[in-house]
């Protein structure tokens, strides 16, 4: 179920719609949880009503920072209201930097679940897959032409022996010699 967002209803006030910026500079950069508390601190000194509050946090969640005011800029008696587009605002897609994008990534392509996924990042294993990358690798050359070459001439000779003997392909003729007697007659 996909909604709008809502429409935002910030004050007037300069000073809380620069508190407001301010979050939201601190939401965009990836700080949440001091974004959130410079939130509830605009809210406990009643420049923006709790509503408003929410209001900010579902534009965030929906990845959207700029909530039509962030280029404004503030004047003492000329502040606009958030920027109405032609429809209700798309929340655009949510795009993920640094760590959680590695998370992410590890889980599409893997499919594994995010407790997997960040413990195989905690192991290294994403950096052993860059080193793997960046290095060069002359063994996987040589396999690479060893297959395309077939079994060594000798390997085939033996098979062909063996299949002509009778015995057919398989491990070789039988059993071979016991263990080997000792000189005094005991086994």
């Amino acid at each position: 179920m996909s909604r709008s967002l809502p429409k935002l209803h910030l004050p007037a006030d300069v000073d809380a719609r620069r508190r407001v910026i301010e979050a939201s500079t601190l939401a965009e950069q990836g700080d949440m949880k001091a974004a959130q508390q410079a939130l509830r601190e605009a809210v406990s000194c009643g420049a923006i009503p709790a509503p408003s509050q929410r209001q900010v946090l579902m534009w965030w969640s929906a990845g959207r920072y700029d909530l039509g005011i962030a280029n404004e800029a503030p004047s003492g008696d000329a502040v606009a209201a958030p920027i109405a587009a032609a429809g209700p605002p798309q929340a655009a897609p949510r795009q993920l930097h640094g760590y959680e994008a590695n998370v992410a990534q590890v889980m599409r392509t893997r499919g594994w679940s995010r407790a997997a996924a960040i413990e195989y990042i905690e192991e290294g294993g994403l950096e052993m897959e860059e080193m793997r990358k960046d290095m060069d690798h002359p063994m996987d050359e040589a396999f690479k032409t060893l297959k395309e070459r077939g079994p060594p001439q000798w390997f085939v000779d033996m098979v062909s022996s063996s299949e002509a003997e009778g015995s057919g392909p398989g491990p070789g003729p039988g059993p071979g010699p016991g263990p080997p007697e000792q000189a005094d007659g005991v086994a």
